[in-house]
């Protein structure tokens, strides 16, 4: 079972009780228990992840509506297996043989993107972000679970209602998503500055970092690292990002 970063929307009584600091695959499994293959409706955050029910004999993978956490599987000859990364599942004995048709549509600019499931070795396939797969009787069935709703539309009073919604939704992101070892790497921008911001004021007891600061916004991020309240050391070679 892979595990989630976000919490459980909704939890409550009718016989199941989920802990908002219990680990990522029990909150699964007890959102499973609590409202079945729903269950990923109730999920905040990013996700993927299988499930086997043993007493129905079934299999359940989802993953989260961006598909910002991946996952791979084959499913044959009685067999079903599942990882993050497609190279995971070769040592389990999934056969790496290329599947020609998508590397000749990866070389059309027009076709890419296309087949949301195929991957470029045959019988290997992605699970497409929004969806969940159910696997039972030797059948396998595909469905979206989740899609962008283009006519929900949010009107409120005024800008300042607006801000306040915004930050609403700003602080759920980041708080369903820290972890005891989360950190910030500090770019000097805003983006990172006012997650590692709303992190230290959410969580002040979960969250630590460091700003990594090159030298054209070494000024900046020393000031965003004191706004923080994180750590600040000189980026290394080490740390420096290959691309």
């Amino acid at each position: 079972m892979s595990a989630i970063h976000g919490a459980i929307d909704g939890a409550g009584p009718e016989g199941v009780e989920i802990a908002a600091d219990a680990p990522d695959p029990e909150q699964i499994l007890r959102a499973y228990l609590r409202w079945g293959d729903a269950c990923v409706d109730r999920l905040v955050g990013d996700f993927a992840f299988v499930l086997w029910d043993g007493p129905r004999r079934r299999i359940l993978a989802a993953r989260d509506p961006l598909g910002v956490k991946p996952l791979h599987y084959r499913c044959a000859g009685g067999r079903f297996l599942y990882a993050t990364f497609v190279s995971d599942l070769f040592p389990m004995g999934a056969p790496r043989i290329v599947d020609e048709r998508r590397v000749a549509d990866a070389l059309v600019p027009e076709l890419e993107g296309i087949d949301a499931e195929a991957t470029f070795f045959e019988g290997i396939r992605r699970l497409p972000p929004g969806h969940r797969l159910v696997v039972e009787d030797g059948r396998e069935k595909l469905e979206r679970w989740w899609s962008p709703d283009a006519s929900r539309e949010l009107r409120l009073k005024d800008d300042r209602e607006y801000v306040e919604a915004f930050l609403a939704a700003f602080r759920e992101a980041v708080s369903s998503r820290l972890d005891p070892d989360t950190f910030a790497m500090l770019s000097g921008g805003l983006d990172s500055s006012a997650i590692a911001g709303v992190a230290k004021s959410v969580r002040p007891r979960l969250f630590s970092g460091f700003a990594s600061a090159r030298p054209r916004t070494a000024r900046s991020s020393a000031g965003r690292s004191r706004w923080t309240g994180t750590r600040r050391r000189p980026r290394s070679p080490a740390t420096r990002p290959s691309c």
